[in-house]
């Protein structure tokens, strides 16, 4: 056999690409942040753990291996839970700099948010068993600040872009 006869494969040289300069971690996990599938991510796994922990402890209650609580202790706490990030979020909001155009208004709605967060703070810690002894107004207070927070957020969001 010729080895001249012999086909041969032609191995091309590719060009090497032109490296880019290594991310630290911060720029990496900050990249994650303006990703809209981060969010989505987030928020669907959020919604799937609850549901299962939602479905085990009422599995748990129903073949009775947990002890039901009382309504009014669930309540509090869900109402806890909402109310605390809700308006520690409110306020994070208030001080990004592109609100400080409208120094007034936004000093006064961090000044009425201090005080519910106070306010609802002072009475479920100091006194959790009555807390249902407030009063109506104070459930009303309690509960919509964190919807009014929630809904001034999305308006102020949509008014940015």
């Amino acid at each position: 056999m010729n080895p001249t006869n012999r086909s041969t494969r032609i191995k091309p040289r590719p060009e090497k690409a032109p490296l880019e300069e290594p991310k630290t971690k911060g720029q990496i996990v900050g990249g994650w942040f303006h990703e809209e599938g981060f969010y989505r991510d987030v928020a669907t796994r959020f919604i799937a753990g609850s549901a299962v922990a939602l479905l085990a402890y009422l599995g748990a209650v129903g073949l009775g291996y947990v002890s039901k609580p009382p309504a009014f202790a669930v309540l509090v706490l869900l109402a806890g839970l909402v109310y605390v990030p809700t308006q520690l979020l409110a306020a994070y909001c208030l001080f990004k700099k592109r609100y400080w155009r409208t120094l007034a208004s936004w000093l006064t709605s961090l000044s009425l948010t201090c005080a519910t967060m106070w306010l609802g703070l002072k009475f479920w810690v100091t006194n959790p068993e009555g807390f249902d002894k407030q009063g109506p107004w104070f459930w009303t207070v309690l509960l919509s600040v964190p919807m009014i927070g929630g809904i001034a957020m999305v308006i102020m969001r949509r008014r940015i872009k």
